[in-house]
């Protein structure tokens, strides 16, 4: 019990600053406003963007990027997997897309292919993907000729790389090549970052709230919004297998984002709780400090809460095994079916990370 009380401490008390607090409810009410089918208006810009990876990407591209005025890039990104195969999925989940063609306008956008040389004029560059160094090089080069601005998300604050869109896909494997190489290359090109004391409060909303296209979005991308929030919930980082640091952040994003979701101290007494303390005690043994422990909490007690019984020894799976996020591979069959019924009926999911990368770049 004492581990969770503290977990709620560290990670459920809400932003810091009035400042975030004021920021939070800006980018809740222009999420819901784009996605009710106020278009946003913006210069034309370059997007790089990795569908088939979590939810946002496809959302981003369906509800706000097809429906402005202005030309988009959209930059494809290879990795885990290649453009093509991404292309692929955002045409299957979205058929209206099925038209598409690599460096042929599209209504608004032109999709192009991760590797080529951007060769456009352009002043906006919104980085919601990783992409390949000939690519990035030749983005931060039309900047440079052009003056303009980058919205980097999950970087520094500065702009320097610290997560997954920061790297490079050369050879199809994701590097930390020459993100700030480049960076520092730059001249009057201003950066901004999506913050995570910002972002992680502004989830993504349940269809049935939004009015709009938002409102009848296709099965595949519910399911999609479903698997990505019952992996926060469920899916802990291995302290066996993960330096330390790496398993904190991971389980503190997830910590402050389920939060939000359940008040887990609601449900004191239950058998459900009672599972939940043992499922904490337990990742707490394998953990070389309080802090990990302490970070996995209330994801922990929050799957439990939500119908889900963790396999022996089995706190989590590879974010990149599909098959493992469909059925919540470290849940037991029974449960993972009632545990992701009961995702499905949330209000909100998991936070819309690329969506509020591109109203971010409006301002």
């Amino acid at each position: 019990m004492d581990i969770l009380q503290s977990a709620i401490r560290t990670y459920a008390s809400g932003p810091l600053l009035e400042s975030d607090d004021t920021e939070i409810q800006y980018m809740n009410h222009a999420l819901y406003s784009v996605l009710s089918n106020h278009a946003l208006e913006i210069e034309d810009m370059v997007v790089t963007s990795d569908p088939g990876e979590d939810s946002d990407d496809i959302l981003m591209i369906k509800y706000i990027l097809s429906r402005m005025t202005c030309k988009v890039y959209v930059i494809i990104s290879g990795g885990a997997l290649n453009p093509d195969e991404r292309f692929e999925h955002l045409k299957r989940v979205f058929p209206e897309f099925e038209g598409a063609q690599w460096g042929v306008q599209f209504n608004n956008i032109i999709f192009l292919k991760d590797g080529i040389i951007f060769t456009e004029r352009i002043r906006r560059f919104v980085n919601c993907g990783p992409c390949h160094s000939v690519t990035l090089r030749s983005i931060f080069d039309r900047l440079n000729e052009n003056g303009g601005r980058i919205i980097t998300v999950g970087a520094n604050s500065d702009g320097t790389a610290a997560g997954i869109n920061q790297k490079q896909t050369d050879e199809g494997v994701l590097k930390d090549l020459h993100w700030n190489e480049y960076l520092v290359t730059l001249n009057n090109v201003t950066i901004e970052n999506l913050e995570v004391r910002v972002s992680r409060y502004v989830l993504m909303p349940h269809p049935s709230r939004v009015s709009g296209p938002y409102a009848s979005m296709p099965a595949e991308c519910f399911d999609e919004i479903v698997h990505t929030t019952g992996m926060f919930f469920a899916s802990r980082a291995c302290p066996k297998r993960l330096p330390p640091k790496l398993v904190i952040r991971i389980n503190e994003g997830n910590s402050i984002i389920v939060s939000q979701h359940i008040d887990v101290m609601a449900y004191q007494g239950t058998p459900k709780f009672a599972y939940g303390l043992e499922l904490i005690n337990k990742y707490a043994a394998i953990s070389p400090t309080y802090a990990i422990a302490e970070s996995a909490a209330i994801p922990l007690m929050a799957t439990a809460l939500m119908g889900g019984v963790y396999k022996e020894e089995m706190f989590g799976f590879d974010p990149k095994d599909k098959h493992a996020k469909q059925t919540m591979a470290c849940l037991t069959t029974d449960s993972a079916q009632e545990f992701i019924s009961n995702i499905r009926t949330l209000e909100k999911f998991t936070p819309g990370y690329d969506l509020l990368a591109i109203i971010l770049a409006g301002r």
